[in-house]
């Protein structure tokens, strides 16, 4: 290896360079042997499914932050394995939760006009009446004068 006599700093430097070729998908991992995909693949799937039985056994009460720590966790385990593709279904139940309330609101809003509305036409007609009465008051007045 080139790196036997090299500095701790070198070995640090060569080894970012490497991490970023990984990430930036620069550099590729490439198994010589179809054995040792297999086993890495079998690795892959025990650690993800002992880790996933264990954290599925929480007799938390609040069973929605018991799903998500889950999926972090699970997400996570997915991380530390390499060339493993991560496959997100976070829901999103807190949002969905939000816009039902909010629709059930709004849907009502069309009958609290309509109740509205006929509480004017309600007024509006004791206005009209209400101002026939005070109409006839001169005439009235005119009659009891003449009487």
């Amino acid at each position: 290896m080139l790196l036997i006599g090299a500095k701790f700093a070198e070995i640090v430097k060569i080894g970012e360079i490497i991490e970023d070729g990984l990430k930036t998908g620069k550099i590729a991992r490439v198994a010589t042997r179809t054995e040792s995909l297999r086993l890495l693949k079998k690795k892959r799937e025990d650690v993800t499914s002992i880790s996933y039985v264990s954290m599925k056994k929480d007799t938390s009460k609040n069973l929605h932050f018991t799903m998500v720590i889950l999926k972090l966790h699970k997400i996570h385990i997915q991380l530390l394995i390499p060339n493993h593709v991560i496959k997100l279904h976070l829901r999103v139940t807190k949002v969905h939760i939000l816009f039902t309330k909010l629709h059930r609101h709004i849907t009502k809003i069309p009958t609290h006009i309509t109740k509205l509305h006929q509480l004017i036409v309600q007024i509006s007609s004791q206005v009209t009446k209400l101002h026939l009465h005070i109409t006839k008051i001169p005439l009235l007045a005119t009659e009891l004068r003449n009487t």
